[in-house]
């Protein structure tokens, strides 16, 4: 009865989030289009050098305090109020330390142009900070809903402001604006409605609890922020803004589809699985199912996104980043076993090895940074390549070090997501034929992209136990029970 009803809290959540996800990437994508045509390469490579430095510093704010929230099996008043008063301190001091040394990290980076944007976006690191409590307040109690309703209210604000300031010929400046204003909005939201408001008060044996999980998962973060924004550092000296600005946006992009739709998995299976982490069998369970749907609904995505690459991107990006097909395509590479990484890292998180977690990041961060160095001489091409191994070796060293701690075969887990994804095959077949014989005419696209969507969803709903076992038991008869809900209606 508690596996059930944990699994149908993960059901629940799931719809939750998927529900939150689907309307979250209508609105980024149409916002990704618009923004992609109004400003020039060169501004969003500005933009990415900005933003790597914020980012590794979000990281450090956050400091694993709000995680620590949702692990912890008991929240007292004096646990929230010291997590609240620690993201306050540690939020001010990475915004005083940016703030001083922002000459030195744009020259160091960039150039002296981006010194006043990095200045203005620093000032949401403490509310981004306490972003993190009042949300891990809300998904303790699972208000997986609630959440994302926020969240899209503050990103549909920010993001009109932020298309009207580029229409308005702001140029980086607006893109700059949108990102502080989607964490103040959020802070200002979260902060009404959260079921808790704490204040500042500081418990040693709190900050104690706190700092065991949350100290070694923010050198962890730390370190993971560094490992995703050293690539566009070492780009932005090595090569050009310009191409930067290519890299970043095309990366960009399907690193936005790869972590929503990780999101929807991670966000509901973080505080589900902190409450059953002394259930071994219940973990097992959960770490197999995980595995085997995230491997269909990543290389669903992988295929959609590598065969449709042209027309992708002319539609999301524009005409003046079709010379970026070949790029699009090689990064694309990474949603094959992106599940496994996030998935691994939302059981690190959940049971606790985040002192792992801390080792396999500064290794993956050291060797990207060997790879890029050696691998920028071939220009961003070379880069991506790099990148996409890396994060593979990543990958299979995570999914194997949780195998081993909760007493599954590795080798029987990839068998058995492999499984999963056999209904692919037919889609490889038919998106090869069409890059060798097609691949060039946009309604040769348009026709090749709705055969490929008919053939999913007729694999999907007609075929469910060539899908994957989860699937076909867990997913399959909520799906079949809507669809007919629906045709009943009609």
């Amino acid at each position: 009865m508690v596996e059930k009803s944990n699994f149908s809290k993960t059901i629940k959540g799931l719809y939750s989030q998927s529900f939150v996800t689907v309307v979250m990437g209508i609105l980024g994508l149409l916002s990704f289009s618009i923004m992609s045509r109004l400003l020039t390469k060169t501004e969003f490579g500005y933009y990415a050098t900005i933003i790597s430095v914020v980012m590794i510093f979000r990281s450090l704010a956050e400091a694993g305090i709000g995680s620590s929230i949702v692990q912890h099996k008991d929240n007292s008043v004096d646990f929230v109020n010291t997590a609240y008063s620690l993201s306050l301190i540690v939020g001010g001091i990475a915004t005083f330390v940016v703030i001083t040394f922002s000459r030195f990290f744009s020259d160091v980076i960039a150039d002296r142009s981006i010194q006043i944007p990095l200045i203005l976006i620093s000032l949401t690191l403490v509310p981004y900070s306490l972003n993190s409590v009042y949300s891990s307040l809300l998904l303790k109690d699972l208000h997986f809903l609630k959440i994302g309703i926020f969240q899209i209210v503050a990103f549909l604000v920010s993001n009109v402001i932020a298309i009207i300031m580029a229409v308005m010929d702001y140029g980086l400046l607006s893109i700059v604006i949108g990102n502080i204003l989607y964490i103040l909005f959020q802070n200002i939201i979260f902060r009404f409605f959260s079921p808790i408001k704490p204040f500042f008060s500081i418990s040693k044996q709190c900050t104690l609890d706190i700092l065991n999980f949350g100290g070694w998962l923010t050198a962890s973060r730390l370190i993971g922020a560094i490992y995703s924004q050293i690539d566009k550092i070492l780009m932005a000296k090595l090569l050009s803004i310009a191409d930067l600005g290519n890299f970043y946006r095309t990366r960009g992009f399907i690193e936005d589809i790869n972590g929503r739709l990780g999101g929807v998995f991670d966000t509901t299976l973080f505080p589900i699985l902190s409450r059953i982490q002394d259930d071994k069998n219940a973990i097992q369970r959960a770490y197999k199912k995980s595995v085997d749907l995230g491997s269909i609904f990543f290389s669903m995505l992988f295929l959609l996104f590598f065969f449709n690459a042209r027309l992708i991107i002319l539609c999301f990006l524009g005409d003046k980043w079709l010379d970026q097909i070949t790029l699009f395509r090689i990064l694309t590479l990474s949603m094959l076993f992106y599940f496994l990484t996030r998935f691994a890292d939302c059981f690190i998180r959940s049971l606790a090895y985040v002192k792992f977690g801390f080792y396999i990041q500064l290794l993956s961060c050291c060797l990207l940074m060997l790879s890029v160095f050696y691998a920028v001489s071939y220009g961003a091409l070379g880069v991506a390549v790099a990148v996409v191994a890396v994060n593979l070796l990543s990958s299979i060293i995570k999914a194997k070090y949780i195998c081993s701690k909760i007493g599954i075969s590795f080798f029987s887990l990839c068998k058995y997501s492999l499984r999963g994804v056999a209904y692919a095959i037919p889609l490889v077949i038919m998106g090869i034929i069409f890059i060798i014989n097609y691949d060039e005419s946009n309604t040769q696209s348009i026709i090749f992209l709705c055969c490929f969507i008919a053939v999913s969803i007729v694999l999907f709903i007609c075929c469910p136990k060539i899908i994957g076992e989860t699937y076909a038991n867990q997913i399959y008869p909520h799906l079949k029970f809507m669809i007919s809900k629906i045709c009943r209606s009609l």
